[in-house]
């Protein structure tokens, strides 16, 4: 009977069956006494499980720890806590798990790959070599490729010829394997050795790399971006509503969303604004929280977005309010800003100045031709076609310009408009004005080319730039990539609608 209740919480975790699954571990932990300390670990395990899933961290937390401690000769409890310690931005406490993790389980590569991300995160740079130089002998092959990547945009001096002697071997046997046959693997190591080439300023040779990694990630899209033109229409269709204020809930902090597309800088911004007032600002990085309260909006008004906007109560928008303070709030230690830096909330700036007139809008731009050649060199988790197609990009790009020039003129007084290149070029006037913008000064002492770094997190591919001293050759393009993607900048000189 024992063994059947775990079964069934299993089995009703992989139909997700939450409610069962968690009546059947709350069962065996009000039955403790019948079970077994291997047996109550597992119960433990899946209620953190659970809890994770529905961002549930405080319990996450508590029962991970449980797991831990009636599981000691397992890893998998460890990770699930150290993966809810960074959701509440313990870093530290992460950090702390996965090097015990790492002690104990050293022989583990998946273990050692979530201590190595952890270091990247932090900026531990010495403890991410060492990790590096012992994944790269790694036995898994989509593990090693990952990890590869990791080495060439870290240290070049890790990568030794029988690195790239196993990427080049391992391309030819994925390539003459019936397709399609581990594309990830085969985009990453196509991502590692582009990134090595641009490094050595073989342009050529890296754009041919990084488009055959692209090719590889678009086999994994299941739509077109022409498929989102009704939706840009309906966005673009929009008029000014006048934002009704009537009494809405309090909530502790004022939100402030950086919106942009990738590779525009936001890391570098959130991490700035964070460490120069630490006592007012917290960054909650690229969450999914205002998405979620959208679709959770289009379920109870039966409209989809943006048409649900019309139809939006009083008790749905204090409603959502809350919603939205308790799950963010979690990453905010008390201050008074937070910092939501999801890309793709641009295109819910008309919610957030429903939902909360009182919060800043940051529009985060860059020359679209350097964006462009940044997003087709870099590997993003999510499978769309933008990303990994520079016509389907082309066309996006198209979209957001038009968006948010409508946005631009419906929504002016919520948005403050900032221009990666003179972020740059001029980081503490640009700082300056912001907190201005926010009511506050900004009043650390900083060296324009090396301002103050503090030990924060950063969990989004900028985690190793945002860390560097401030360089302006990254407003710069050399002239193979001004030729290959300077159509990119015409974008922003184009008034035809995008079609």
């Amino acid at each position: 009977m024992n063994m059947n209740l775990l079964e069934r919480g299993a089995h009703a975790l992989e139909h997700q069956d939450y409610t069962s699954a968690y009546q059947a571990y709350r069962t065996i932990l009000n039955e403790a006494s019948q079970y077994s300390a291997t047996q109550l670990g597992k119960a433990h395990y899946g209620l953190g499980y659970i809890a994770q899933l529905h961002h549930d961290w405080p319990n996450a937390i508590d029962a991970f720890q449980h797991a831990c401690k009636f599981l000691p000769e397992e890893s998998a409890p460890l990770l699930g806590l150290a993966n809810a310690f960074n959701a509440v931005l313990s870093d530290i406490d992460a950090l702390t798990t996965l090097r015990y993790a790492h002690e104990r389980f050293g022989s583990d590569d998946n273990v050692s790959y979530a201590y190595l991300q952890q270091t990247i995160t932090m900026g531990k740079t010495d403890t991410s070599c060492r990790l590096i130089k012992q994944l790269l002998s790694s036995k898994q092959n989509e593990l090693f490729a990952m990890v590869l990547l990791d080495a060439i945009k870290l240290d070049q001096g890790l990568i030794e010829n029988q690195h790239i002697q196993r990427a080049s071997a391992l391309i030819k046997h994925y390539q003459a394997l019936p397709q399609p046959n581990q594309p990830l693997t085969l985009a990453s190591l196509f991502y590692a050795l582009g990134e090595l080439s641009y490094q050595t300023h073989d342009f050529v040779i890296a754009h041919k790399y990084w488009q055959q990694a692209n090719t590889c990630q678009r086999s994994l899209c299941d739509f077109n971006t022409q498929n989102m033109v009704p939706y840009f229409e309906s966005l673009l269709a929009l008029t000014h509503v006048e934002n009704v204020y009537h009494e809405r809930t309090v909530i502790p902090f004022t939100p402030i969303f950086i919106v942009s597309l990738p590779r525009t800088g936001s890391s570098l911004l959130a991490h700035q604004l964070v460490q120069h007032d630490t006592d007012h600002i917290a960054n909650a990085g690229e969450v999914t929280y205002l998405s979620e309260i959208v679709n959770w909006l289009c379920q109870q008004t039966q409209h989809p977005y943006p048409a649900c906007l019309a139809h939006l109560t009083p008790t749905l928008i204090n409603t959502a309010r809350n919603m939205y303070a308790q799950r963010i709030g979690i990453h905010r230690h008390n201050t008074a800003f937070i910092i939501d830096k999801l890309p793709a909330n641009f295109q819910s700036i008309p919610m957030i100045v429903r939902l909360f007139p009182e919060a800043h809008i940051i529009h985060l731009t860059r020359a679209y031709a350097n964006t462009a050649m940044s997003i087709m060199r870099n590997s993003f988790g999510a499978n769309e076609p933008y990303f990994c197609d520079e016509e389907e990009l082309f066309i996006y790009m198209n979209h957001y310009h038009q968006t948010m020039m409508h946005f631009t003129q419906l929504y002016s007084e919520h948005i403050i408009p900032v221009r990666y290149e003179a972020l740059v070029q001029d980081l503490k006037d640009e700082l300056e004005m912001i907190f201005t913008r926010l009511g506050l000064i900004l009043n650390v002492k900083m060296d324009k080319d090396h301002p103050a770094i503090t030990d924060t997190s950063i969990r989004t591919l900028s985690a190793l730039q945002a860390r560097q001293p401030i360089y302006q050759t990254s407003i710069e393009l050399a002239p193979y990539w001004q030729s290959h993607f300077m159509r990119f900048d015409h974008i922003s000189t184009a008034h035809k609608k995008p079609t």
